[in-house]
């Protein structure tokens, strides 16, 4: 009865130091929470993107807290502040970052990302046949967006959304002589991997014909 009483005390300190154990050994197994790697790995990547400009922390820029978007298994979208007295330093870096190896590691810069996406030629195409769309639909009036047409791209941050802005900024001649001047706007969310555009563009109206 006393060895029964005995084993029955002993058991719950056992099964504890079992729990405890495998905590340990999960922990050492996994390394540091995601959250951790991923906020290193995006100070690493800007620290030697200035560094190779020859920049210098504390003197040229200092960097703000890592604030992570959106995050997965084995990916990770963060906004990364950036506080300089420089006029050509950004205020800010939005990159995605991948986990491979082990490690998490910044794939894309999303600024460059959407710069090559909003710049190559069917994507400037698209917006401008959609402008045209809409000129025929609102006003039965025939608009052809011509190669070179100026247009402006950015990027920002909505919560925690990351959108690109494409914007573009035209004139349409009239019967008159003069101009009709107007800017049209698309907003693409930048999601899996992709750009999605949101809704349909935007005509700013007191430019547009009247």
């Amino acid at each position: 009865m006393i060895a029964i009483m005995s084993m029955r005390g002993i058991l719950p300190i056992v099964l504890l130091f079992v729990f405890v154990l495998g905590a340990v050994s999960f922990i050492l197994m996994t390394g540091a929470p995601p959250e951790e790697g991923i906020r290193d790995g995006a100070v690493k990547y800007v620290r030697e993107e200035f560094s190779r400009v020859n920049l210098e922390e504390g003197k040229d820029f200092t960097l703000g807290a890592v604030e992570i978007l959106s995050q997965t298994e084995e990916a990770a979208v963060i906004d990364l502040p950036v506080d300089s007295i420089r006029e050509d330093l950004p205020s800010g870096f939005l990159l995605e970052l991948k986990k491979t190896g082990g490690a998490w590691e910044v794939t894309h810069d999303l600024r460059d990302l959407f710069s090559q996406a909003a710049t190559a030629k069917e994507f400037v195409q698209g917006v401008g046949g959609r402008l045209s769309g809409l000129y025929r639909d609102r006003y039965r009036i025939a608009v052809t967006i011509k190669e070179g047409t100026p247009f402006n791209i950015g990027l920002s941050r909505f919560g925690k959304d990351v959108i690109g802005t494409f914007e573009f900024r035209f004139a349409i001649p009239r019967s008159d002589g003069k101009h009709d001047r107007g800017i049209y706007s698309e907003r693409f969310l930048y999601k899996g991997g992709e750009w999605v555009r949101q809704g349909r563009g935007q005509l700013l109206e007191g430019l547009s014909p009247r």
